[in-house]
């Protein structure tokens, strides 16, 4: 079949970041130690992602399941915005973060929705089964695989982790509106912000040299 393969790359990306989630990662770190499970996980999943990619760009174009509507252009560019915003705020080393504040705030696993934020954009904006497979995969990984990941460190990850229901939230927004933190602008560094900004316009030009389109609907 022609996606098969692009079928079985996703499977196997999102399998291995769930599996990371149950006792096989503790038998695993039990008997081998932490690091042999690290670099047996960063292996799999970067074998995995590169045959998706693969097979993604290798796909024959068919007839689209869908026509994506103008309106939704502003949408796919404010997701795409706020995905990057998540993954790199979350991602600068900051002594001052912690879980209910700032960016944290908003979830505690930002980069795992930023990456499904970015992900779901292109999954409507491109309405392919080719990028219904690869971007799904990312989408799943990202929302299923934080959910999971949530779990295990609230049980295992120690009185921080503990403790997160009580100012945080796996769901974005969700412990902001149950008031059980907030969100303030001081909370969010200049330089940090300018960084994700930079990215964003950086990678819109990115995007037209390599794909010919826009990611602002301009």
């Amino acid at each position: 079949m022609q996606y098969m393969s692009l079928f079985i790359a996703s499977l196997g990306f999102l399998v291995i970041h769930f599996v990371s989630a149950t006792n096989l990662r503790e038998m695993v770190i039990k008997k081998y130690g932490q690091n042999v499970w690290m670099i047996l996980f960063s292996l799999l999943s970067l074998g995995f992602f590169v045959w998706m990619v693969i097979e993604y760009l290798g796909a024959e174009a068919v007839e689209d399941l869908w026509v994506t509507p103008s309106w939704w252009l502003w949408i796919n560019a404010i997701l795409i915005f706020m995905g990057l915003g998540l993954v790199i705020l979350s991602n600068i080393p900051d002594k001052d973060a912690r879980l209910g504040k700032g960016v944290f705030a908003i979830t505690r696993h930002p980069t795992n929705w930023g990456m499904a934020l970015f992900a779901f954009a292109h999954m409507v904006s491109n309405p392919s089964v080719e990028a219904q497979l690869f971007w799904g995969a990312i989408v799943g990984t990202g929302v299923i695989g934080s959910y999971l990941l949530d779990i295990r460190k609230i049980k295992t990850g120690g009185e921080r982790w503990a403790k997160s229901p009580e100012n945080s939230s796996w769901l974005p927004f969700w412990a902001l509106l149950k008031g059980r933190t907030v969100i303030a602008a001081e909370d969010f560094k200049l330089l940090p912000v300018a960084i994700a900004v930079t990215v964003f316009f950086v990678a819109m030009i990115v995007h037209v040299a390599f794909f010919g389109t826009y990611i602002l609907p301009l």
